[in-house]
């Protein structure tokens, strides 16, 4: 009888990894989408387990708006999973979970949601960190990009103001000089008209 026990428990199939599960849920709909709908998957076993003998929390309307907004974009990923605690999918219609389910495995399924919850909250605040990371860099860049184009703009100026100032200059001396030759030209002019007349 050993034999045969030890060969019906090797014939038993094993029970899948719900990591594998979440991780294909995670994949197919983000961090943020996964940790939300694992939140309510969570938040379903958590009733069946608090109120076992209740039809209320031993069915999952599958047209239920929680189920829709959070459930089901997450979908075929989250079936395994709720598969493997019991429920039964009626027929896309609900998933129902017997009264007398296995509160062991409904118990081990949600520890393991709870964990991967948390892995989840610790990858997205690593994504936020990082997110946050890169608009300080854009940000920073774009001070560092300001203060060049001013510096430009300041070198640009101080040129405009010293060719300004030379070419003032310039026309300052180029006055100067002109005004000295009519002087000069006008010297003798002067000296002749007031010269006396021969008598």
């Amino acid at each position: 009888s050993d034999s045969l026990e030890k060969s019906q428990v090797l014939q038993l199939p094993e029970t899948p990894a719900i990591g594998g599960g979440l991780g294909g849920v995670a994949g197919s709909c983000g961090s943020r989408a996964a940790r939300a709908c694992w939140e309510v998957v969570a938040k379903y076993l958590k009733n069946a387990l608090a109120h076992p003998s209740s039809p209320k929390y031993l069915r999952i309307p599958q047209t239920n708006a929680t189920y829709l907004s959070k459930v089901s974009p997450c979908r075929p990923g989250v079936d395994s999973i709720l598969s493997r605690a019991g429920w039964q999918d009626e027929n896309g219609t609900a998933w129902t979970l017997l009264p007398n389910f296995d509160q062991m495995v409904v118990s081990t399924v949600l520890e393991e949601v709870l964990a991967e919850i948390q892995r989840l909250s610790g990858e997205i605040e690593r994504e936020a960190e990082e997110e946050r990371g890169a608009a300080f860099e854009a940000r920073a860049r774009g001070v560092l990009d300001l203060r060049k184009s001013l510096q430009k703009l300041g070198a640009a100026e101080r040129a405009l103001e010293k060719a300004y100032c030379e070419t003032a200059l310039e026309g300052a001396r180029a006055g100067s000089f002109a005004e000295h030759r009519n002087a000069e030209a006008a010297l003798p002019a002067a000296a002749h008209a007031a010269a006396p007349a021969p008598g």
